[in-house]
């Protein structure tokens, strides 16, 4: 029994952590290499968003793709320039 605890203590070691979790080192990395929504046109003051008017593109530091049901159909706050990140604060 000692001897299959033992074995079984192995095993998890060399399994590793369970939890995956960004370095310090891939921090960096992982904003360049992720994607945000970004307008594909200039989007006026008052204007509702529409799918054609947004696009996804790096870097990563915006709203990310998979939020983008909750950006269409939202009101532009401000104007939005074309090719920018829209942010949460620009709509509403």
């Amino acid at each position: 029994l000692i001897a299959m605890v033992k074995g079984i203590r192995e095993i998890e070691q060399a399994m590793g952590e369970d939890k995956i979790a960004v370095t310090k080192n891939e921090a960096p990395m992982r904003e360049v290499s992720r994607c945000s929504l970004v307008s594909a046109v200039l989007i006026p003051a008052g204007t509702t968003i529409t799918e054609k008017m947004v696009k996804v593109m790096r870097p990563g530091t915006g709203i990310l793709p998979k939020d983008i049901n909750k950006v269409i159909n939202k009101t532009a706050k401000i104007d939005i320039k074309a090719d920018s990140l829209i942010s949460w604060r620009q709509i509403k």
